[in-house]
């Protein structure tokens, strides 16, 4: 093979490689996605009301006899069977897991002995009372 063959085979694969780098390029530049301005995923939350706003949309307070005509007392031991669990109602029948509710009007909040009571029971001032 002389230097001439040589030259044009070098040539012929030279004048590939070029044209295969500007497709490259040109193929980069028509078809690179554009970049976000911030990187990452949006995630969308419903925003919720500011503290005030809920504070403001509460109920009047409506009247307790009012409240006493629409009670139900079945509603009323259906409640209180899931504190029976827990809790006896009578006298002298001795706490549960939790204190005894026999006579808790008026007794101070988180104030039997003998119960671990959690921390947020713990912070509230004042006794219980009938709502």
């Amino acid at each position: 093979m002389n230097s001439f063959e040589l030259n044009k085979l070098l040539g012929a694969l030279l004048g590939t490689c070029l044209v295969l780098v500007a497709m490259r390029i040109a193929a980069g530049e028509i078809f690179t996605p554009e970049r976000p301005a911030k990187p990452g995923y949006e995630i969308a939350v419903k925003e919720e009301a500011p503290a005030g706003a809920a504070a403001a949309a509460a109920p009047a307070a409506v009247p307790i006899a009012t409240l006493l005509a629409s009670a139900s007392s079945q509603r009323g031991a259906d409640v209180a069977r899931q504190c029976q669990a827990c809790h006896n109602f009578q006298e002298g029948q001795g706490p549960k897991i939790g204190p005894d509710l026999y006579n808790i009007v008026g007794r101070k909040i988180a104030s039997t002995s003998g119960f671990n009571y959690s921390a947020a029971l713990k912070s509230k001032n004042g006794s219980w009372a009938r709502l």
